[in-house]
């Protein structure tokens, strides 16, 4: 038998051992077990280990890996890989990345899937005789309260150690920094083949991946708590959140009347004068609108370009009738200032913070704002407190890929992740 066939069969016998009464004491696996097993797969010796790619002769998502790599590694060692692979498709990893630092991106993705293998593991201990995530694997930190990729993202950086090499490490409120543990470089360079996902539609691959785990979870029977949300998440119809938006900006705004010459009333005839001049006799009305926006926003480094170019297209378009104050924040107020839709749109804006965050003092200082009439609040959610109560009404933009954790008895909407 050849190394590559070798490679083949102990990937099969991986995934074989995850379904649902080959190994009874892996049948909380047994849903991974099934997604792999729709999904082709593939050598590719050019990857380190073994990734997701994304195949446009056959327009399905696949496994890729190195026989070498495979080869190398236990059948306990594989099934572990195979379920972290799986769970970054499930999650949608490849196109959550968006426009954030494709390496910083992947570390806390692997940080977030890791986690959700080992918490799996602690509750089924069993699984360790037949499931283990290999030495060179990167290790989620203690002590997060959100384990998705993006809070992962915002505690994670390269840093550089004493000898000029970067290091990643990850960075929690009042504590020391600590070094990511694992393999760093093997990590990043499993996931080049992200790429091959950015040019999917964002709708067409929700659409195959949710067709994939409800195939998977018929054959399982039990679907873990963590993929049940995401599939109830799928299928949920998609409201805009602009409409949401622009909804609430609409009801909280006040509309009347006014009389004024300036706008004379057409109706009525006009007197002419020695001069054969016409002049009015009776006012005409002009719509007034009485709503000052309030737009908190989050521009600590966790909230992608892309997501901040989005909400200033919107700000952009809510100006066009209604007065809009701005405060950016991180974990203070960076800068407050009245939008002008055409100074910016012609210089752009660049945003000032992009550190910690911390929503609280930007609401401080709207609540004392008196003329503000109705505060729109956009952010990642991943707060390190729960925010203040405000005395207005208010509306949460949840950027893409955001916690709604603090924020789930507010009136809250969603980016769609891109």
């Amino acid at each position: 038998m050849s190394e590559a066939q070798e490679a083949t069969r102990k990937v099969g016998r991986a995934i074989a051992g995850m379904i649902t009464g080959v190994i009874p004491e892996l049948d909380p696996f047994s849903f991974y077990g099934w997604m792999a097993a729709q999904l082709p797969r593939a050598i590719n010796n050019s990857i380190p280990t073994m990734a997701l790619a994304y195949s446009y002769d056959i327009m399905e998502p696949m496994i890729i890996f190195n026989q070498d790599f495979v080869n190398q590694q236990t059948l306990k060692e594989i099934r572990a890989i195979i379920v972290h692979e799986v769970d970054h498709l499930v999650h949608r990893h490849p196109n959550r990345r968006g426009s954030r630092d494709p390496e910083r991106f992947n570390i806390a993705a692997d940080m977030a899937v890791n986690h959700d293998i080992e918490e799996d593991l602690n509750q089924k201990s069993n699984c360790r005789e037949y499931i283990e995530l290999p030495e060179w694997c990167i290790k989620p930190a203690e002590g997060v309260e959100f384990k998705t990729a993006e809070t992962y993202y915002k505690i994670v950086e390269k840093k550089d150690d004493k000898n000029g090499a970067g290091q990643w490490v990850y960075r929690m409120n009042g504590e020391p920094d600590k070094q990511v543990q694992g393999d760093a470089d093997k990590a990043n360079s499993a996931h080049d083949s992200w790429a091959t996902f950015d040019d999917l539609p964002e709708e067409e691959f929700d659409a195959q991946i949710l067709d994939l785990m409800q195939n998977a979870c018929d054959s399982a029977g039990s679907v873990p708590g963590s993929v049940q949300g995401v599939i109830s998440g799928l299928m949920k119809p998609k409201i805009s959140w602009r409409h949401i938006l622009r909804n609430f900006v609409g009801i909280n705004t006040r509309v009347g009347t006014y009389k004024t010459w300036s706008k004379p009333n057409r109706r009525t005839p006009r007197i002419q004068d020695k001069d054969g001049i016409l002049w009015p006799i009776a006012q005409g009305k002009r719509w007034e609108r009485s709503g000052v926006v309030g737009v908190l926003v989050d521009t600590s480094g966790s909230v992608s370009d892309n997501d901040l170019v989005q909400v200033f297209t919107e700000i952009n378009s809510i100006s066009q009738s209604n007065e809009v104050w701005v405060i950016e924040c991180d974990a203070q107020v960076q800068d407050m200032y009245k939008y002008n839709a055409r100074e910016y749109k012609v210089s752009g804006k660049n945003v000032k913070g992009r550190g910690g965050t911390n929503m609280n003092p930007g609401l401080d200082a709207f609540n004392k704002f008196k003329d503000v009439e109705m505060i729109i609040c956009i952010t990642d959610g991943c707060l390190f407190q729960a925010p203040l109560p405000v005395c207005k009404p208010e509306l949460w933009v949840i950027s893409s890929g955001g916690s709604d954790q603090y924020v789930q008895d507010r009136r809250h909407v969603i980016m769609p992740e891109t």
